[in-house]
């Protein structure tokens, strides 16, 4: 019997679903109790001894759900790219330039290169020329 050699990769992916989901159901389920609560009285239950959770907790976890959330993002567009999908494609799909620059993190090679360099760089060129921006810019 041949094993598949994509285990490794359906697990990992299992697991950050699993994560996301899981994350999700706590996050909302605990906001539905306290949208329970009037307005005025959220903040009284802090005197009455019960435990209430900082709205920090709860921005920590919409933190991480989105970072699991962009990660999965990133990933399918590099996906789309190996791929050899065309910039309409994927432009099409509501995939925009800056999630773009943001999967293949255009921004940190600035720090290296001048945005002129990158401009013109042969590997980087083309995420230039599929902006809306730029496509304004050069019809006037």
């Amino acid at each position: 019997m041949r094993t598949s050699t994509n285990l490794p990769l359906l697990v990992t992916i299992l697991v950050l679903f699993a994560s996301y989901a899981a994350a999700s159901f706590e996050l909302t389920s605990e906001m539905k109790t306290l949208n329970a609560v009037p307005r005025n009285r959220r903040f009284l239950r802090a005197n009455t001894g019960e435990k209430v959770e900082s709205a920090e907790t709860h921005n920590e976890e919409r933190g991480v759900t989105a970072k699991v959330g962009t990660l999965i993002k990133d990933w399918k567009i590099k996906q789309m790219f190996k791929n050899g999908k065309s910039f309409e494609e994927i432009f099409n799909k509501g995939i925009t330039s800056g999630d773009v620059w943001h999967a293949f993190k255009i921004s940190k090679l600035q720090n290296k290169m001048s945005l002129r360099e990158l401009q013109f760089n042969p590997k980087y060129a083309k995420w230039f020329y599929y902006d809306d921006w730029y496509a304004w810019r050069t019809a006037k």
